[in-house]
Parts: structure tokens; C-alpha cells; sequence
């Protein structure tokens, strides 16, 4: 039996703005609903590697979105689409592009954020080659193109998007073809993996090669 039991909690705060892709047309517009907004949170008074995640919030179909509940501290931002990170080119508050989290005072309401995105249109194609025989049964291939999502050398409570790493994967056909779809613009690591199956469903990846490819 446990009696006394305290429970605190903190007046929330409120993001709210709307999510564009520059230059979309209608078919990239339509993904937006797909979308989510995560934020990362250095509560007040907390070192830079306090930054915590928060719930997210689901993009609407025109755009808008709005993040409930934040804790004070300096938020950043991060967009989910299909899985994958969302290639953010720059925020803005109220017209203007910051370059630095924002900074939330407890039960703030705070509008007018825009965060745009690259329309992702580049590709990777292209086609490996197997010497010394074929590959053993219960292997395969997958082609993954990866780049840094943000600047690394800052800390994450001064930079207005959430660290993370832009990965998207394709797989290898019976004849060695592959083709990655959808990257923003940027230098990307060009991964070859095999692939086994292990117990339990579980898979496990192991790196064959490695090239850097400018998209």
C-alpha cells in the first residue's frame, strides 16, 4: 500500500504554424497529410544534452499543425514522412528564417511557424555486380543512400531542427538494379547491405560497400 503519492505537472505549451513544400505540385501537396511534426525540447535551465522528445503532431491536409503540451525550454523540430525524415530547407517565425531553437516561457501560444521542405525529386540508380558466385541462400541486397539531416557540429539546443540522418533505402533486383527515389539535394553515403534472416522474424544488416554520391 502506497499512500501520498504526488503527482506534478507543468502548464504546456502551444506550437502552432503550417508545413509547405516549395515548388510542390499536387501530387507532393497530397503527402502532406502524411506527415507528422516531432519536436526535440531542452527543458530551461538544462544543458544541451538534457534535449528530450515530445508527442507529436499530425500534419493536416492543408498544412497546419499544432503541438500541445510542450515543457519550456528550446524547442526544434523534426518531420516524419512515410517512416523517413522529412528534408526541412529552413524554418520561419512570423516571415522570418531563424537559425537558432525556439525559446518557450510556460503556457506560451506561439503562431506563424512555417517550416518548408525540399521537394525531394533526386534519384540513385544504379547496379552491383556479384564475383566469385552467387550469393548463399536466405541472403539478400539492399541499396541505402544516408546524409546528416542537419549541421553536426552545432549543439542540438541552438539549431531549429532536431538531429537526425536523411535514410532511404531501395531494394536489388535478380539482376543487380536498383533505384533509390524521392532524396532532396546533397552529398549521400551509398550503402550495399546484406541481409539475413535470424531468429524470432528478426533481420540483421552488415555493410558490404560504401561510395559518396552527389545527388
Amino acid at each position: 500500500n502506497v499512500s501520498d503519492v504526488e503527482v506534478k505537472v507543468f502548464q504546456g505549451a502551444t506550437i502552432s504554424g503550417v508545413v509547405f513544400i516549395e515548388g510542390a505540385d499536387a501530387a507532393a501537396k497530397n503527402k502532406l497529410q502524411s506527415m507528422s511534426i516531432v519536436t526535440g525540447v531542452t527543458p530551461a535551465n538544462a544543458g544541451s544534452s538534457a534535449s528530450q522528445y515530445s508527442p507529436y503532431a499530425k500534419v493536416n491536409a492543408d498544412g497546419s499543425f499544432t503541438i500541445r503540451g510542450l515543457p519550456a525550454g528550446k524547442v526544434s523540430f523534426l518531420v516524419i514522412s512515410g517512416g523517413n525524415l522529412g528534408p526541412i530547407k529552413r524554418i520561419e517565425r512570423d516571415g522570418v528564417e531563424i537559425k537558432e531553437a525556439i525559446e518557450v516561457r510556460p503556457g506560451e501560444e506561439i503562431t506563424g511557424v512555417r517550416i518548408a521542405l525540399h521537394q525531394a525529386q533526386g534519384r540513385i540508380r544504379g547496379q552491383i555486380q556479384i564475383t566469385g558466385g552467387a550469393l548463399p541462400n536466405g541472403l539478400r541486397l539492399i541499396a541505402r543512400a544516408t546524409r546528416s539531416s542537419t549541421d553536426e557540429s552545432n549543439p542540438p539546443d541552438r539549431i531549429p531542427v532536431v538531429r537526425g540522418r536523411i535514410s532511404s533505402p531501395a531494394s536489388i533486383d535478380e539482376k543487380g538494379r536498383f533505384v533509390i527515389e524521392g532524396l532532396p539535394a546533397g552529398e549521400y553515403n551509398l550503402s550495399i547491405n546484406v541481409v539475413r534472416q535470424i531468429a524470432n522474424g528478426n533481420r540483421e544488416d552488415s555493410p558490404l560497400s560504401n561510395q559518396r554520391v552527389t545527388v
